[in-house]
């Protein structure tokens, strides 16, 4: 089910709503009086284009009323909301008026290049992260995301400016499916943790790996400062 997420004082009123249904008793009127030879025709079309274009805008005032109800696309919450009743958005914002926070979480893992010659879809993956000491999080590798910024260049009627010194590779993201969809409510947007992708490869080595996870999720637990 859909979420609205907030509703927005407007300005918009049906004020067309009045003088149209005073056009519709003016046609009404005009219309008789033609039948009884007091009125004439052009009176008459004259108050027909007035009522379709008083009706237009009626249209059109109940469109951007109803446009002042913001519906979220997904589940999930809105964040850092700034607005207020009686506020207004521009039609062209040049920033968002507000975050939005699916409840559904995507998990990804960044790996240099020759880390992934091994890695498939549907892989094992384990990670953790410093907001939920020895906390475990187990996964399932959905995809490998082949591209990055590298691989893109802007268009224009320059020639690529590729630089005197070699370029630092970049990492790949790997998206993850949670196996528990109820740990999503413990991973904060935007966590950065460690983790592991258990790939066919050398499964003999996979316990060492686990182990190794495990502990450095535990060392989360202290607090090191010098104050």
């Amino acid at each position: 089910m859909k979420k609205t997420i907030l509703l927005i004082a407007t300005t918009t009123v049906l004020c067309g709503c009045g003088h149209t249904i005073q056009n519709a008793k003016q046609i009404e009127e005009k219309a008789l009086r033609k039948k009884t030879g007091s009125g004439n025709r052009f009176d008459l079309e004259k108050a027909r284009a007035d009522l379709e274009e008083l009706t237009a805008q009626l249209g059109n005032a109940q469109w951007e009323l109803d446009q002042t109800v913001m519906k979220a696309p997904n589940d999930g919450t809105v964040v850092n909301v700034q607005l207020r009743v009686g506020a207004f958005v521009a039609a062209l914002p040049i920033s968002p008026a507000m975050s939005f926070l699916e409840d559904e979480a995507q998990v990804y893992m960044l790996f240099r290049q020759n880390e992934l010659y091994k890695v498939a879809p549907g892989n094992s993956a384990e990670f953790y992260i410093p907001t939920n000491p020895g906390h475990i999080y187990k996964a399932k590798v959905d995809s490998v995301v082949w591209a990055q910024s590298q691989g893109q260049l802007n268009a224009g009627g320059n020639l690529p400016t590729t630089g005197i010194a070699p370029a630092i590779p970049n990492r790949f993201p790997v998206k993850l499916t949670l196996e528990d969809k109820d740990a999503v409510d413990l991973i904060p947007a935007g966590a950065i943790g460690d983790g592991t992708i258990y790939t066919d490869h050398a499964s003999v080595l996979h316990i060492i790996r686990k182990i190794m996870v495990r502990v450095s999720s535990k060392l989360d637990y202290l607090v090191l400062k010098l104050h």
